[in-house]
């Protein structure tokens, strides 16, 4: 992202303190910069602000993934599923974050999950071989 867009982004958030749209698009922007805390930092004010608000805590939960946190990745997803339950990204991310932790188990039952809301979910049937593989 360039310099004018940044700018852009930090004004907004400094004229709209409670603007979750702004504080979103700083922690994306921050994320695709690998600036992980930063990103978390934003993600964190969206859920102050809007604790309903399911995209920030997946995408919270995904910054705490790159940062190898799997689980403060797998409580965040957990509570994005409270909120919705039906949103498949946040259960492949559960899922991954199970597997990374090397709890075979909890990721197996996930992508089972996957497939029963969507069967056509390509991912989910690779991630439950390996998973399945790696018990």
């Amino acid at each position: 992202m360039n310099k004018s867009s940044k700018e852009l982004l930090i004004k907004a958030v400094e004229i709209n303190p409670e603007d979750v749209t702004a504080h979103g698009n700083l922690g994306n922007m921050y994320f695709n910069e690998e600036r992980y805390e930063d990103a978390i930092e934003a993600y964190q004010k969206v859920i102050q602000i809007n604790p309903e608000q399911v995209a920030a805590y997946n995408n919270l939960g995904n910054a705490y993934a790159k940062q190898e946190r799997y689980e403060d990745a797998i409580e965040t997803y957990e509570k994005a599923i409270q909120i919705n339950p039906e949103e498949i990204a946040i259960y492949c991310n559960l899922g991954d974050a199970y597997s990374e932790k090397e709890r075979y188990e909890e990721a197996i039952e996930v992508y089972q999950k996957v497939i029963q809301i969507n069967p056509e979910q390509v991912a989910a049937y690779n991630n439950l071989g390996n998973a399945y593989a790696k018990q």
